[in-house]
């Protein structure tokens, strides 16, 4: 989706420019597609979510990264 696609492109983008150990990614957007058809959604959220380098095989970081970003416990990748 375009939403998965940007999500990727923001991960890149932020290891290609600062090189750090480790980049996680969490974006939160509303579809106007999903309001639209199910009106009852009004406030219809999608989220996704990327981790690279240390991020990807550090289950404590990502629990972190998800405590700081103020996501649901239940939030994966």
């Amino acid at each position: 989706t375009t939403q998965e696609a940007l999500t990727d492109d923001i991960a890149a983008m932020m290891q290609q420019a600062f090189a750090p150990r480790g980049v996680a990614v969490l974006t939160r957007l509303r579809h106007g597609c999903m309001t639209l058809r199910a009106p009852g959604q009004k406030d219809s959220t999608v989220s996704v979510l990327r981790y690279a380098g240390v991020f990807s095989a550090d289950p404590a970081l990502q629990s972190r990264f998800l405590a700081l970003a103020g996501a649901p416990p239940d939030a994966s990748a």
